[in-house]
């Protein structure tokens, strides 16, 4: 994985663990976010962080109950979202 997927994977995982407190071990690529727990409530607040924290524009359409932590995280770098 390169440096800048790693370093924005960490800070993704950073920010779902502390705003919703999901322990950082079941945060991984594959996990949905109905894996995580998460409500869509849940999820347009994760879309309103991600977009302040990396200031990307994220949709809350953008990020569904289905969508894993790597589908987002390859939306993020598409959007030029850096680590």
């Amino acid at each position: 994985m390169p440096e800048s997927t790693t370093g924005l994977r960490e800070r993704v995982t950073g920010i779902i663990s502390d705003q919703f407190d999901v322990p950082s071990e079941r945060i991984r690529p594959e996990a949905t976010f109905a894996d995580l727990d998460l409500d869509s409530l849940a999820l347009i607040e994760l879309a309103a962080v991600l977009e302040e924290e990396l200031d990307v524009q994220v949709t809350d359409q953008s990020v569904t109950m289905n969508d894993t932590l790597g589908k987002v995280l390859e939306l993020l770098e598409a959007k030029g979202a850096a680590s």
